[in-house]
């Protein structure tokens, strides 16, 4: 064979080599990318799916709290007043002396007392109809000297966003701003506030409060290794 024919089959043999990496390269990496992808697939097939759940569970602790309301929607609850037998009369009295109203036993649907390891919880009344406890609010403020206050009976999720309202109505009252609650929600200074918009408030503030503190925080180590990197005089002689 020729030195000519030689090269041309090196040629040849070099030219198949390549063109067989270069398949394998594309092999490889076609298997590499359809692994990977299957991967992300699978992993959001997984994050869909609990978010998905997390919607379901979400929607039905809404819907409790819904049910929960709504049982409570015409009841009022009476902290401090004295319990004693029989219940009704001894429950519908004291609030008609007290609220100036008339309120009698076909308006209640039923009276709830505390047990007595938990006489400091309050009693309830379920009226019959609602416009029955809106007389009674209508005249809340008559009990307001006496030892006896009477709340909504709110449900524990209720109860813990009207602590957040009632924070949120001190601080506007102490910087002096027009604030009122009404319902769910808080208009402070003619702007209205839902619970939501409360909460994102207070995480906005703590994560100032964190960004401040690793602010001073570095302004005090700054200073600490000024000092310390401070030459020292030199003594005279």
């Amino acid at each position: 064979m020729g030195l000519i024919e030689k090269k041309s089959c090196k040629n040849v043999s070099d030219n198949m080599t390549i063109n067989e990496l270069y398949n394998r390269l594309v092999e490889n990496n076609t298997k590499q990318t359809a692994y990977i992808t299957g991967k992300i697939d699978h992993s959001i097939e997984q994050l869909t799916n609990k978010l998905e759940a997390t919607y379901k569970k979400i929607e039905i602790l809404e819907n409790c709290v819904n049910m929960k309301r709504k049982l409570r929607r015409n009841n009022i609850a009476i902290f401090g007043l004295v319990i004693k037998y029989p219940i009704l009369e001894n429950t519908l009295q004291p609030l008609n002396n007290l609220l100036g109203i008339n309120l009698n036993k076909n308006d209640i649907n039923f009276i709830r007392i505390p047990k007595e390891e938990h006489e400091k919880l309050p009693i309830i009344i379920e009226f019959i109809f609602l416009y029955k406890k809106q007389t009674v609010f209508q005249n809340v403020q008559k009990v307001k000297n006496s030892k006896i206050s009477i709340a909504y009976d709110r449900c524990y999720q209720d109860r813990n966003d009207y602590k957040v309202l009632k924070r949120h109505l001190n601080i506007a009252e102490d910087q002096n701003l027009p604030a009122k609650i009404k319902g769910r929600t808080i208009e402070i200074n003619g702007n209205i506030y839902t619970i939501n918009d409360l909460h994102k408030i207070e995480r906005q503030c703590e994560t100032n409060k964190g960004i401040r503190s690793d602010s001073d925080f570095n302004r005090e180590n700054d200073a600490e290794e000024l000092v310390e990197e401070k030459p020292k005089s030199k003594g005279k002689g």
